[in-house]
């Protein structure tokens, strides 16, 4: 059940508040957005950097419906 954007609950067989909008999901799957484990914000890469901060990666990732972002890592030698 989603109520007022926010989803509140997440079951089978819930029961649906009268009035409300029904969509039928069935054989499909339902995820709330997009995951994208490989960015690149801020990323120092031999002196220079991205041009995408955090700030504009992540209003970029929501306006196309990615919910959460891993951003890509570069160990120095001796880091894992």
């Amino acid at each position: 059940l989603i109520d007022g954007g926010k989803i509140t609950a997440v079951g089978v067989g819930l029961t649906a508040p009268a009035g409300a909008r029904v969509i039928d999901a069935k054989g499909k799957y339902v995820m709330p957005g997009g995951i994208d484990t490989h960015t690149h914000c801020q990323l120092p890469f031999m002196g220079t950097e991205a041009i995408d901060d955090f700030n504009v990666g992540t209003q970029a990732a929501v306006a196309g419906g990615t919910t959460m972002l891993i951003d890509f890592a570069i160990p120095t030698k001796g880091e894992s």
